[in-house]
């Protein structure tokens, strides 16, 4: 009986110290849930998106961010689904028809005709209108758009990317810009541009041929005292941005824009670059990726 006596506290008190090791050793993510929670409960709302013919509103629903973006990367894209009945008005361009995106102006369409499916640009937004009836439509649509904004390397002239291919196995796919009113806290408002991770991330530049060029890199650091070097045995001239720069605070991030101008002597096949991160902002969970910058473009042009 004593032995009972003693043994509940004892296990109560073991259950206890074990909660306290568990929420210490994982404090880091409660901290993310709490941040991601305020995010959700304090984040901006979506716009709503109105159709309105005729002055009458006959269509009105939130614009959720899709993540989805042009070849430029400048536009969203989004998918509106309307009756069969709603769409066929679309299609006659018969009457007043107008679409109003929150507390914008409404604007009069310039729909363009996709087959089964209707497009139109707005400052923000590429909407596409679909029938409900034509919705396995919207495959091949995601698919055009995606393949569209895989990179953002340009060369200058254009053709000149038919001599140069610039890839990597680190750097993440190319998204964004996101909107204010994304769910994710972690994408709200970023700009466009892909993930280069810490301490370094490696890129292959092939060319098919002897070519001297210039290349800009356009980096968003992610601290102000952060140094980016980048280097490889094809860099004849590296010029470094003059800091500090201007922050910018997107979601949880603060941004510093910063440019960087090398010059390289490229031989045929591959050529090595590696982007080397002085320090960088610790991961949000324990099995995430060191996130370091983010690269907002690279531009190649010749040199003569």
């Amino acid at each position: 009986m004593k032995t009972a006596a003693y043994l509940k506290p004892a296990v109560c008190g073991l259950m206890l110290l074990l909660s306290a090791v568990y929420f210490y050793l994982n404090a880091n993510k409660v901290d993310v849930f709490f941040s991601q929670f305020n995010g959700i409960v304090w984040g901006e709302p979506a716009p709503t998106a109105q159709i309105r013919i005729d002055g009458k509103t006959v269509w009105e629903k939130p614009l959720l961010s899709t993540g989805y973006f042009d070849a430029t990367g400048k536009l969203q894209v989004h998918y509106i689904t309307l009756k069969p009945a709603l769409m066929q008005q679309l299609w006659r361009k018969d009457k007043n028809i107008q679409v109003k995106f929150g507390d914008d102006e409404p604007v009069i369409p310039r729909l363009i005709n996709h087959g089964q499916v209707l497009s139109a640009d707005f400052p923000f937004q590429r909407v596409y209108f679909i029938a409900d009836d034509q919705i396995d439509q919207l495959a091949a649509i995601v698919l055009q758009e995606t393949r569209g904004g895989e990179n953002n390397v340009e060369c200058i002239p254009p053709s000149f990317c038919q001599a140069i291919n610039v890839t990597s196995r680190e750097w993440g796919r190319v998204e964004g810009p996101y909107l204010g009113t994304d769910i994710s806290q972690l994408r709200r408002g970023l700009p466009r541009g892909r993930w280069l991770n810490g301490p370094t991330t490696s890129i292959t530049v092939h060319s098919n041929g002897h070519h001297r060029v210039k290349m800009l890199f356009n980096v968003y650091a992610l601290m102000a005292d952060q140094q980016i070097a980048i280097s490889g045995p094809s860099i004849r001239t590296l010029k470094q941005p003059e800091v500090p720069v201007n922050e910018m605070h997107i979601g949880i991030w603060d941004l510093y824009p910063r440019s960087y101008i090398a010059e390289l002597d490229l031989h045929a096949g591959d050529n090595a670059l590696v982007f080397e991160f002085s320090k960088w902002p610790a991961p949000l969970s324990e099995d995430a990726v060191p996130l370091a910058a983010l690269l907002s473009g690279i531009k190649i042009k010749p040199l003569k």
